[in-house]
């Protein structure tokens, strides 16, 4: 996929669909936009309490760089999470009112599937873990299957060492680490096999949007009613 960063008004006449998607469930958000050609925009800002209320206006600010208006978009694309409960309730709350004024389809994906997506393809095994606060980790774990990275636990919320013991208990020759991990949890992994972390620990736009793009192209369509958020436990 091409990556349009230049400035100014972008040319995407005959360029469909276009897509706008974030995710805001972790401490560094993502807006981005793009077609089946291209990524044409993204834009990382935080979504700690009291930025995330700056997401609609910064939507806003990129259609107008753009040059499009709220009738070019075709489909809305969220993060759901989990992640901090302020990011996911505001961005899949945000997404449901955009996709359901515009009475556009609205694609959820999971914040944990979309830091997966940002491993190497040679690692047999990947561990997505975002910081869920007070010792905890959200994590999953993905293996790759005939080209497709594939989940191959349920979406937990864990301490660090439930983590490790999920992940040696499968076993593994290559583990990628992606999102925020923690020291001690790469130590006590690298005891199994030869560990790669990813250094960028947060969602990405190009990828972001390659997922969305996937889902329209698969025609894994939702709507604005039947996209839940994850919370996996009760806010602290």
């Amino acid at each position: 996929m091409e990556v349009d960063r230049s400035g100014g008004k972008k040319d995407i006449d005959g360029e469909r669909p276009v897509i706008v998607s974030w995710d805001t469930c972790t401490m560094r958000g993502v807006l981005a936009f793009g077609t089946t050609e291209r990524l044409l925009a993204e834009e990382y800002f935080e979504s700690v309490k009291g930025h995330t209320g700056w997401l609609m206006p910064r939507m806003d600010f990129a259609m107008k760089d753009l040059g499009l208006s709220p009738s070019d978009i075709d489909y809305v694309a969220v993060g759901i999470g989990p992640g901090t409960f302020t990011g996911v309730k505001v961005g899949v709350a945000s997404a449901k009112a955009v996709a359901f004024g515009l009475q556009k389809p609205l694609l959820g994906m999971s914040t944990l599937d979309v830091l997966a997506a940002a491993a190497p393809s040679t690692a047999d095994i990947v561990l997505s873990t975002i910081d869920a606060r007070r010792g905890q980790l959200y994590a999953a774990v993905y293996k790759q299957d005939g080209g497709r990275r594939e989940s191959v636990t349920d979406f937990a919320c864990l301490t660090v060492d439930e983590v490790a013991h999920k992940v040696t208990a499968i076993g593994f020759r290559e583990l990628a680490m992606v999102g925020e991990s923690p020291a001690g949890l790469t130590n006590a992994l690298r005891k199994s096999g030869t560990v790669v972390t990813v250094e960028d620990s947060y969602p990405s736009g190009p990828i972001l949007h390659e997922l969305a793009h996937e889902m329209v192209r698969a025609g894994v369509m939702s709507d604005a009613l039947s996209v839940s958020p994850i919370y996996l436990k009760k806010p602290t």
